[in-house]
């Protein structure tokens, strides 16, 4: 009985600090390996989030990360409205490298509840050691990102370390979200402007 009660936590906490096994789970599907790499990473955070909201009853929290896809996906509608104006270097740089509104606004808010809230949230109903949280949640959002960046995802350990550090001294989610978020905009403006420059377009 004891097992029965014991193995669910214990699925959702290896889930939790690995959601990169929910992408090589879908990588088997037919109807989901189809899917670019970033859209498999998306899923498995939508459904670890899910799961731990549920488990957790955060509904505040499960509200505010559809929000999310709504403000992106809304985002990009508009946006690719705005691409049929004849304003030559605008168009120019969407048609080429769209803004990513996904990566820029949903990634950031299902990653730092992943990496930061619910990690913390069953380290501290475990073991409650601090450091162990830290090691965990940076080493899992190394780890996850590796799977789809490989050793890209190497340059992501100072923003990991920061945000573990903010997060344990604030117990702020929403100040890590956007410390996530202006971390990819500025990080989506350097490769913009490095595209731009390799292709002759200023």
């Amino acid at each position: 009985m004891a097992i029965r009660i014991l193995l669910p936590d214990l699925v959702m906490t290896v889930l939790t600090i690995f959601p990169g096994i929910l992408i090589a789970i879908q990588s088997k599907l037919p109807k989901f390996k189809r899917l670019k790499g970033n859209w498999q990473y998306a899923l498995a955070l939508m459904a670890v989030c899910g799961m731990n909201s549920i488990k957790y009853h955060c509904w505040i929290h499960l509200l505010i990360m559809l929000s999310a896809i709504i403000a992106s996906y809304t985002a990009e509608f508009l946006f690719n409205e705005y691409k049929n104006l004849d304003i030559s270097k605008i168009k120019y740089e969407i048609n080429t490298l769209s803004l990513p509104f996904f990566v820029m606004i949903v990634c950031p808010v299902f990653e730092e509840y992943i990496y930061r809230y619910f990690i913390y949230q069953y380290v501290m109903d475990t073991v409650s050691v601090t450091w162990m949280y830290f090691l965990i949640s940076i080493l899992s959002f190394i780890f996850c990102h590796f799977m789809t960046q490989q050793l890209k995802s190497l340059y992501k350990i100072p923003l990991a370390v920061i945000e573990c550090i903010i997060f344990i001294c604030f117990k702020n989610i929403f100040m890590c979200i956007i410390v996530h978020m202006t971390y990819n905009i500025l990080v989506y403006s350097h490769n913009l402007q490095k595209y731009m420059r390799k292709n002759n377009h200023f």
